[in-house]
């Protein structure tokens, strides 16, 4: 049961097995190099390890007549290899990976897995690992610095720990297999440069740190696969430096540094399972699996970009696609086209959602709790039945903005301060009540403004509110009331306004205001005090049993 080998470089070649699964040899040693042609390498070294070149070994040989000649080997010999689907386990206190004159460290032909592990100290990879078709797990008691390309092909997997320590990439290193899903889990802080699940099916990656999760360089996109799931304790990338990723899924939970993570291509945030291979000291593989929902995060910023960027309920079916639970901002930013079919929430931070070139679909609710919202389209707002926006807060701060170059459809909304709802080419549609506690309601487009039945719009104290449309009308067919002492003014500089419901400005005043075509009163307008009424129009009709009223003001 004790050491089998001591020495200082140790070279080992043989035709089947370097020990057993049940039994790996032991070894007190500082260099080794390793070749099986037909079998297996199971060792496990007591103290630091580097696998390496060993030089030509030269001895005395003793004659028949006591005399000696010397004998050495022809050639030097380097790396860890393995053939005829060997299986490659080495365990030291510390280790390092350096290929010698070639650029491979270590390669296991055909299905063959491997394990490389410490008990102690660092994994360093200097040189590339190829694993074949086998399963790789590098597994670290602290560390695992990563400068050359860990792969492997068919379906096999690749899974890192480093337990106690970082995971390293330099900005050249690459860990790739061809569709296997890729676990990468530290104890503290994590550096990517390139995780690639490639193939002609992709694989899923994790990655989870118990820190910080950064980019290692700009060489190569950072993460490629189908699903991503992220995990970082505090942050995920920076403000000034996102990961850069190419995948199809998302789930990201982030701490105090938030997550910042920019896509390629489309992506849907939604529910990721992650499964992997952990290889074990006698060549086996046990399987792992790692699932997580949704998009979370705390006290940190969080940014997502991509192209079409689609929030959906995970598996959790929680209700929830993104929820920031502390004072950290959210920003959704999509290139093409943004569509919510869960829940987005922050807790009193900031809530962005863009869509630089197409729609904004808001299919559920999207809340702050007192932070501002903003909604920036490069085409359409539309906020589907059902849909709430609401910045109501204690605190009073909450305010809601929507801008679209063409449509805005607006549905249920609620604020502390004010909304404003900015269609700079086409038309606002209000479908459901709209509510500000004391805010400004302002609502600008290019062409028309709908207020339909039961869409009514409701603000208090100093809030007033303001609809103005441009070459179209305005069409209201709901109450509009500021009970305070805020104005409202009704407006179309190009076509009719149309009243079909009852504006009461409180003790504020109103102006009701058609320019270019004919104001049509179906309903009272109603002010008190010292609020006055200002009606003008091309045209004004005042239907039969409707009434204008103020207090003591002026009416014109």
């Amino acid at each position: 049961a004790g050491v089998d080998l001591m020495g200082d470089e140790v070279r080992l070649t043989v035709g089947t097995d370097i020990g057993s699964t049940t039994n790996a040899v032991d070894t007190t040693i500082a260099d080794l190099s390793a070749r099986s042609t037909s079998g297996s390498i199971y060792l496990s070294e007591t103290d630091g390890l580097n696998v390496g070149q060993i030089a030509a070994i030269s001895v005395n040989r003793v004659d028949t007549d006591a005399t000696t000649s010397a004998k050495a080997d022809n050639t030097t010999q380097e790396d860890l290899f393995t053939g005829s689907n060997g299986n490659i386990y080495v365990s030291a206190g510390s280790m390092s990976l350096d290929g010698g004159s070639d650029t491979t460290a270590l390669t296991a032909t055909g299905s063959g897995n491997v394990l490389l592990t410490t008990t102690t100290g660092a994994i360093t990879i200097d040189d590339a690992i190829n694993a074949g078709t086998g399963h790789i797990t590098v597994d670290a008691k602290t560390d695992i610095n990563q400068n050359a390309n860990v792969s492997t092909a068919g379906t096999a997997t690749i899974d890192y720990r480093a337990q106690d320590g970082d995971i390293t990439m330099a900005d050249t290193a690459i860990t790739l297999t061809n569709g296997g899903d890729i676990n990468f889990e530290a104890g503290t802080d994590i550096a990517v440069s390139a995780i690639f699940s490639n193939g002609d099916t992709q694989g899923d990656v994790r990655v989870n740190a118990g820190g910080s999760i950064t980019d290692a360089g700009d060489t190569f996109t950072d993460i490629v696969g189908s699903g991503l799931l992220i995990t970082a304790a505090t942050g995920t990338g920076t403000s000034g430096n996102a990961l850069d990723t190419s995948i199809v899924t998302l789930t990201s939970s982030s701490g105090s540094g938030g997550a910042f993570i920019t896509d390629s291509d489309d992506f849907t945030i939604t529910s990721v399972t992650v499964d992997t291979n952990r290889v074990q000291s006698d060549g086996t593989a046990d399987a792992q699996s790692s699932t997580q929902h949704d998009v979370v995060g705390t006290s940190g910023d969080v940014v997502l970009k991509g192209e079409d960027i689609v929030v959906e309920d995970g598996d959790d079916a929680d209700s929830k696609g993104v929820e920031i639970t502390g004072s950290g901002d959210l920003t959704l930013e999509a290139s093409n086209e943004l569509t919510l079919n869960t829940a987005v929430s922050t807790n009193s931070g900031d809530l962005t959602l863009t869509a630089t070139a197409d729609d904004v679909n808001l299919n559920s609710s999207v809340s702050s709790n007192g932070g501002a919202i903003s909604v920036t389209s490069g085409a359409d707002i539309l906020s589907h039945a059902d849909s709430t926006v609401d910045s109501t807060s204690t605190a009073d701060t909450g305010t809601i903005t929507m801008t679209a170059t063409d449509n805005i459809t607006a549905d249920e909304m609620s604020s502390d301060g004010n909304i404003t709802l900015i269609a700079t080419n086409t038309a606002i549609t209000f479908n459901d009540t709209i509510n500000s506690e004391s805010g400004l309601i302002i609502a600008s487009a290019g062409t028309s403004i709908t207020q339909v039945s039961g869409a009514t719009i409701t603000t208090a104290s100093t809030g007033g509110v303001v609809l103005s449309a441009g070459t179209g009308s305005v069409s209201s067919s709901a109450t509009i009331t500021s009970s305070g002492t805020g104005n409202i003014r009704i407006s179309s500089t190009g076509s009719d306004v149309d009243l079909n419901a009852n504006v009461d400005a409180g003790s504020g005043h109103i102006s009701v205001v058609a320019t270019s075509g004919t104001l049509t009163q179906a309903a009272d307008l109603t002010t008190t005090s010292t609020g006055t009424v200002d009606v003008e129009g091309n045209a004004v009709a005042m239907n039969d049993g409707t009434t204008t009223s103020s207090g003591s003001g002026n009416i014109r």
